[in-house]
Formats: structure tokens, C-alpha cells, sequence
């Protein structure tokens, strides 16, 4: 896995705002919008009317860390950059 500035995640989350509050803001907005209706449109097309808590806490747990292995790469990768790639993407953070 490549996580370079040439790497296409790299170039996607350089698209995202500088500030923290706006990388907050729109993973929330993507939480909201995209992850939230999967499960419940899953539901919906199964025909599932009730889960028992054994089944629940099952799928909580596989959803909880299917969203966790997708989402703390790039939350990280955002975190971790130099406020100016934007800008500049010839910006590297030296270690």
C-alpha cells in the first residue's frame, strides 16, 4: 500500500479542508449520508422487522469494525498531513 502524495487516497483527502473542524464536519456528513442508510436500507430490502441482542450486538460489532478498517486510514492520513499540501503539494512532512 502506497500512502505517498503520489497515492490516490492521498490526493482524496487532500481535497478536504485544512482545519480540523472541517475534515470533522464532512466525515460526519459522509457518515450521515453514506454509512448511516446502508445498514437501514439492508434491513429494509431483507424484510428484518426485529433483531434479537445476541444478533444486534453480532452485527454492531462486524459494522463497528468494518467502518473502523475503512475510515482511520484516511482519518489519519488528514490528521497527519501539512496544513499547506493544499496549496503547495510539493509540502512534505520530514520525519
Amino acid at each position: 500500500m502506497d500512502f505517498g502524495p503520489g497515492s490516490p487516497l492521498q490526493s482524496w483527502v487532500n481535497r478536504l479542508p485544512a482545519s480540523t473542524l472541517g475534515n470533522a464536519f464532512w466525515f460526519g456528513i459522509a457518515g450521515m449520508f453514506l454509512v448511516a442508510p446502508l445498514p437501514l436500507v439492508g434491513f429494509y430490502l431483507a424484510g428484518v422487522e426485529q433483531i434479537a441482542p445476541l444478533h444486534y450486538a453480532i452485527f454492531k460489532g462486524l459494522w463497528a469494525g468494518l467502518l473502523a478498517a475503512t475510515l482511520v486510514v484516511p482519518m489519519v492520513i488528514s490528521a497527519l498531513r501539512c496544513p499547506w499540501t493544499v496549496c503547495h503539494p510539493h509540502c512534505r512532512i520530514s520525519g
